[in-house]
């Protein structure tokens, strides 16, 4: 049996269809304790303004770089009318 399909079978709440399964969960489960013993650390004080402020830049950077590529179509669909005539 898999790691992936232990997990699995655990996650569900199906028990343990071998001696070995039981002792390969032993592993997951001491994990599991080990986060969920783990103590709350709060999140960095700003953080939520320095997580907006950069979506904004990239929102930023995105749309220049459409615009950037509009004008350099337009500019290449002119130049190469111009070479037509």
């Amino acid at each position: 049996m898999t790691d992936e399909e232990i997990v699995t079978r655990m996650e569900t709440g199906i028990p343990p269809s071998s001696p070995e399964e039981t002792e390969r969960r032993r592993e997951y489960e001491g994990v599991i304790r080990r986060i969920r013993e783990q103590p709350d650390c709060p999140a960095p004080p700003g953080w939520e303004d320095r997580a907006v402020a950069r979506w904004a830049a990239q929102r930023r950077r995105r749309r220049v770089m459409r615009w950037t590529a509009a004008v350099a179509l337009v500019a290449a669909t002119a130049a190469g009318i111009v070479a037509l005539l």
